[in-house]
C-alpha cells in the first residue's frame, strides 16, 4: 500500500469501511449489493460505536483535533492524529500505571501528548519531535493551560534526545513510541538497555499493524515492524500483546521478578 492510499484511507480502522465503499461503487452484480451494504454498515457502525463507548474528549483534545484538520500544514499528516479511541487508551493506561513521568517519541500535533499529560498522576511528560511546525502548533495551544508546565518538547533526532535523557538520569513510568517505524527497534533497545523504563512501567508502540501490512511484510515499514515485534517476542525481559486498536498498539510490560 503506497503513501497515496494511506493518505486516502487514513488509519487502519477506517480502511475496511472505505474500501467497501469503493467496492460498492465498482460492483456490477446486483446480487451482491445487499451483502456489500451490510458489510459497510457493520464496518462504519462498529468504528462509530467504539468511539462512542469511550469517554468524551476534553476541550483541549477537541481543539487540537479541530485545528489539526483545519491547518493547511498539519492537515497533510492527518492520518497521524491519534483520535478518540487511542487517546482514551493512552489516558487510561497512563492512569492505571499511575505514571508520573511519561516519555513520548513522536509528537505530531500533540493529541496523544495531552491525552497522557491530562492524567492527574502525571507531573512531567517529555515528548521528542523533529518538526518545528508541530512544536509551534502544540506550544501555542498549551499556552495558559494547566499542562503548559507539565509538557517538555525536546527537538531533534530522537536517538540524540534519548542519549541526553540517559545522561540526565531520567526514568519513565510510561513510554509511547509513535515516530519513524524503522527506528522502533533502536528506540526500544536503547530504552531497555539503559534503564530508561521504570520497573513497573510499560511501553506502547503505535502503528504496529501498519495499515494491514505488518503480518505479511508487504512494504518496507511492514517488514521492519514485523522484525521489531519478533525481537520483542524473543526478549525474555518482557511480556507483550498486540491490540487491534486503531492501527494496532503493541503493549510491552517488563516481567516482575518477585
Amino acid at each position: 500500500m503506497d503513501d497515496t492510499i494511506r493518505r486516502q484511507y487514513g488509519p487502519a480502522a477506517d480502511i475496511v469501511s472505505r474500501m467497501l465503499l469503493e467496492i460498492r461503487k465498482l460492483n456490477k452484480d446486483e446480487n451482491l449489493d445487499d451483502l456489500i451494504s451490510r458489510c459497510c454498515d457493520i464496518a462504519n457502525g462498529q468504528k462509530k460505536y467504539i468511539d462512542e463507548c469511550g469517554f468524551p474528549e476534553t476541550q483541549l483534545q477537541a481543539t487540537i483535533s479541530k485545528d489539526t484538520k483545519s491547518d493547511e500544514h498539519t492537515a497533510l499528516g492527518i492520518n497521524m492524529l491519534s483520535g478518540v479511541a487511542e487517546g482514551n487508551f493512552l489516558k487510561i493506561t497512563a492512569e492505571m500505571l499511575q505514571a508520573r513521568h511519561i516519555l513520548e517519541i513522536g509528537m505530531y500535533t500533540g493529541y496523544g501528548t495531552v491525552s497522557m499529560a491530562e492524567s492527574p498522576y502525571c507531573v512531567e511528560l517529555v515528548t521528542l519531535e523533529i518538526d518545528p511546525t508541530y512544536e509551534k502548533f502544540l506550544t501555542s495551544r498549551l499556552a495558559g493551560t494547566n499542562l503548559e508546565s507539565k509538557v517538555c518538547i525536546m527537538m531533534g533526532p530522537a536517538m540524540d534526545s534519548l542519549v541526553q535523557l540517559k545522561e540526565q538520569g531520567k526514568k519513565f513510568d510510561f513510554v509511547f513510541i509513535d515516530a519513524d517505524k524503522q527506528g522502533y527497534l533502536n528506540y526500544y533497545k536503547y530504552i531497555m538497555d539503559n534503564n530508561l523504563l521504570g520497573p513497573n512501567g510499560a511501553i506502547a508502540c503505535d502503528n504496529a499493524l501498519w495499515y494491514g501490512r505488518t503480518f505479511n511484510q508487504a512494504d518496507t515499514n511492514g517488514k521492519v515492524l514485523h522484525e521489531f515485534i519478533e525481537f520483542v517476542k524473543k526478549d525474555e525481559r518482557v511480556y507483550q500483546i498486540l491490540l487491534p486498536i486503531r492501527d494496532g498498539i503493541l503493549l510491552i510490560k517488563p516481567k516482575v521478578n518477585l
